[in-house]
């Protein structure tokens, strides 16, 4: 056996089983190797390809060269136009956020504008508003000028004061006080004649006062108007005695009565229950804890 392997490789190996070992590496490097070995040719194809995009990128890289050669390419301007280039994109940042600035200021202008314009509408109106109230002011004041106390008033108080002396004295004769006459000069003081002679408001008693007053303002009224419909009396029996009273009651029921109701409607306001008397209706008026309570006469 040893003999026939022996004839078969063509020598005997001094050490068989070293040189089995070694065959064994070397055969499992070939299996390594074996299919890099069978891919040989499509490497090769391979890398025939590579070379060939490699020489025509060398190709086309010449031109490009070539290209910048032909266009005088700088370096150095390069950087300063992309310098520039970076500036003015700086500068038209700036630029945008100022017009959004400007914008913003121009909003607020135009509102400030209408806020202003309405203002000015307003001042405007208030100016032809004062223009009209100076003009109406001028009015009254021509009237008040025209009505003053030297004016249209003086012409009225000199008309009038004969006849408000003859109705002061009509109406102050229903008292039945001992006076004769009612004098009221260019001032309208007023003066009345009677046993003491001529004296003023100032030196007859507090009675014979109201009385007085009593007759001069139903005369104004009466002056006033052709007929009076109301008279209001706030406690006009005060200083005058119980006599008085009864004759203020008597005046009263002449007024209401004689002559068919001089006087439509008297209101009197009084603390004497005399004066009831000359009542149609009564209001009793008295106050409870704070409040007014009101209760028809009789009630």
């Amino acid at each position: 056996m040893m003999e026939a392997l022996v004839g078969k490789i063509g020598y005997r190996p001094a050490d068989p089983e070293k040189e089995l070992a070694d065959l064994r590496l070397k055969k499992a490097e070939y299996d390594r190797n074996e299919p890099l070995a069978l891919k040989r040719d499509s490497l090769q194809i391979e890398v025939q390809k590579l070379k060939s995009e490699i020489t025509a990128e060398s190709m086309e890289l010449e031109k490009v060269k070539a290209a910048i050669d032909e266009l005088a390419y700088d370096e150095k301007l390069h950087r300063e136009i992309q310098q520039t280039y970076n500036m003015r994109v700086s500068e038209r940042t700036s630029l945008v956020e100022r017009i959004a600035g400007l914008k913003a200021e121009l909003d607020r202008a135009r509102k400030d504008k209408e806020k202003c314009e309405e203002e000015l509408r307003q001042l405007l109106e208030k100016e032809r508003e004062k223009a009209r109230v100076e003009r109406f002011v001028k009015i009254l004041q021509n009237i008040r000028d025209s009505f003053h106390k030297d004016g249209i008033q003086r012409l009225i108080r000199a008309r009038s004061r004969p006849l408000l002396e003859r109705l002061t004295r009509d109406f102050l004769e229903r008292f039945n006080l001992e006076f004769s006459d009612v004098q009221i000069d260019d001032d309208y003081n007023i003066s009345v004649a009677g046993p003491a002679g001529l004296q003023s408001i100032d030196q007859i008693g507090g009675g014979e006062r109201v009385a007085l007053a009593i007759s001069l303002r139903l005369a104004i009224a009466r002056v006033l108007s052709e007929r009076v419909e109301t008279i209001i009396m706030d406690e006009p029996t005060t200083h005058l005695d119980e006599e008085r009273r009864r004759e203020l009651v008597n005046i009263l029921n002449s007024f209401f009565r004689e002559g068919g109701r001089i006087i439509p409607q008297i209101i009197v306001i009084t603390h004497h229950h005399e004066i009831e008397d000359a009542a149609d209706i009564i209001y009793n008026v008295s106050k409870r804890e704070g409040f007014s309570i009101v209760k028809l006469g009789g009630s």
